[in-house]
């Protein structure tokens, strides 16, 4: 029993696999995700079926190579179920990240960290990014100083900023070390820059971009 149920799950996240094999193509990415989702709910759903009936199963009495065999799978089990349980119920905030309801716009921060900040690093270049159902339709990139120099209203910095600055500048943003508080102040001040009002502010460090291009491999940009 546990061992078509497992098959079912298997077949089942097979087809949830699919849709994204298709996107670009035939399907948008948040497409891909809405129509996997079912899909990875039944699995789930097998594999806890499986995992009841596989905890109820005593190995004792079985051949040394069967009983390694389940009890391999007891110990897999709950971390396939943890993952499904974590995907499925990510994917909602996901969908609303990429895009699904409405486009949404990004600014990105790209901070050297080898310029300590309180968050980070020092931010020299930042980027606005329009997302629209799970695809990048528009990156705009450029130097911090391009903005502040266009700042207008007369802000003053934190006391301790004093030492250094007159005028607070997005470039100085991320003065708070809770990065939810140094992202709010970053949006605020790019719009004071004459930047729109964005749904959500990214930091990229060097040593993140270094981690994502290990897990990716190399990444061919076009011209």
């Amino acid at each position: 029993d546990a061992g078509a149920l497992l098959a079912d799950a298997g077949v089942h996240m097979s087809q949830a696999i699919e849709p994204f094999l298709r996107a670009d193509l035939s399907t948008s990415l948040t497409d891909a995700i809405v129509s996997s989702r079912p899909k990875l709910a039944h699995a789930q759903e097998a594999i806890n079926q499986a995992s009841k009936k596989l905890e109820g199963t005593s190995t004792m009495f079985m051949p040394d190579e069967v009983a390694q065999e389940i009890n391999k799978l007891k110990k897999s089990i709950p971390n396939i179920q943890h993952a499904l349980h974590y995907i499925l119920s990510e994917s909602g905030t996901l969908l609303t990240l990429l895009g699904a309801d409405r486009d949404r716009q990004y600014l990105v921060l790209f901070a050297n960290n080898d310029e300590l900040r309180p968050v980070g690093g020092f931010i020299g270049t930042v980027g606005l990014i329009n997302i629209a159902r799970g695809k990048v339709e528009n990156i705009d990139v450029r130097s911090v100083y391009d903005g502040d120099g266009q700042m207008k209203k007369f802000i003053s910095p934190p006391n301790p900023l004093l030492a250094i600055v007159h005028r607070w500048y997005l470039r100085d943003s991320n003065w708070f070390v809770d990065y939810r508080t140094s992202a709010r102040k970053a949006a605020e001040l790019f719009e004071k820059e004459g930047g729109p009002t964005v749904d959500g502010v990214i930091m990229m460090t060097l040593q993140v971009i270094e981690y994502l291009v290990r897990a990716t491999g190399l990444i061919t940009v076009p011209g």
